[in-house]
This record gives C-alpha cells, structure tokens and sequence, in this order.
C-alpha cells in the first residue's frame, strides 16, 4: 500500500498556487481549508495547529495564515472556485488540476483500525472481503483501495464533515 507521501508533496506547492491565484500574489492573508487530521492538521490553535500548517506558515512567514476545519469536498470545492487558497493535506488524486511540490514535506501512513477485539489484519484488498469499511467523502485512498471502494459500495460507509475520523472511530 502507498504512502501518503503524495498527499504531503502538494501542501507547499498548493500553497504557492494559492498566492498566485489571490491576485496581486502580495496577499497579507492565506486562507486554507481542510479536515482535521491531527497530528498534520489540528484544530485551529496558535500553540499545537498541526505539523502541515507549522511547515506552511514556515513557507509564508510574513503572511498570516488562516485556516479552518470543514468537511474535505467542501475544502476541494472552495479552494477549486478560489473561496480559499490552499488545501492543506491532500493526495494528487484528490485534485488532480492543482499543483504538487515534488518533495515531500512529511510522510505518513495508511492504517486501518478495528475493534480492540479484532484479530483481522490487511493483506490486499481481498482481505477486506466481508467486513465494513469506513471511508471518507473524496479522499484518495491509491490505486489499491480505490477501485475496491468503488466496486463494492455496499459494504461501504462513506463520512464526511470536518472531523470524519472522530465519527468513524465512534461506529467502530
């Protein structure tokens, strides 16, 4: 299974994007968008934001950087329409029209989560026949996963908002 490697590359380089396409490119404010995905991304909170949004406003030091929690189609949407400038935390299937850094700026990985009870461990996608998978709303989940995702929606619980993986862990 892929890294989130991608999904890191394109915080900076989204984040370039974003000031070009605020006009003059001499904005004092970047305004960002995603959901939360503490430790990259956490509740706005000037002492622990997240690594990604501490790597950002290193980036753009001597602008501000404004950002909130939403749901991640919604973070898509307006950063697509230009109603905020960047998206922070995203593969580049997730938007494939912006533009990615070609480092990353962290890495991470896929994990999944089960009852405490569980003995089910991953092993390719066939492993998840069977169960009940949780994903969120547009997210990427890589060559692997999504076309399973996409055949077998029956058994698949799409969530969204701007905190999905609380709400996802609460159905376990």
């Amino acid at each position: 299974m892929r890294d989130f490697v991608d999904q890191i590359r394109q915080v900076l380089a989204t984040a370039i994007l974003g000031i070009v396409l605020c006009g003059s490119g001499h904005a004092e404010t970047v305004v960002g968008l995603t959901d939360e995905w503490c430790p990259y991304v956490c509740e706005p909170e000037p002492n622990r934001p997240g690594i990604l949004i501490e790597i950002t406003q290193t980036a753009f030091e001597g602008y501000e950087i404004d950002y909130s929690l939403t749901s991640w189609s919604r973070s898509i949407s307006h950063v697509r329409t230009g109603l905020a400038d960047i998206l922070l935390g995203a593969y580049r299937e997730d938007a494939p029209d912006f533009v990615f850094h070609e480092r990353p700026l962290a890495t991470s990985r896929m994990v999944f989560w089960t009852c405490p009870e569980s003995k089910w461990s991953f092993d390719g996608p066939a492993s998840l026949d069977g169960l009940k998978i949780g994903i969120i709303k547009d997210y990427a989940y890589g060559e692997e996963l999504d076309p399973y995702f996409a055949k077998h929606t029956d058994r698949v619980q799409v969530t969204s908002g701007k905190n999905p993986l609380a709400t996802m862990v609460r159905k376990l």
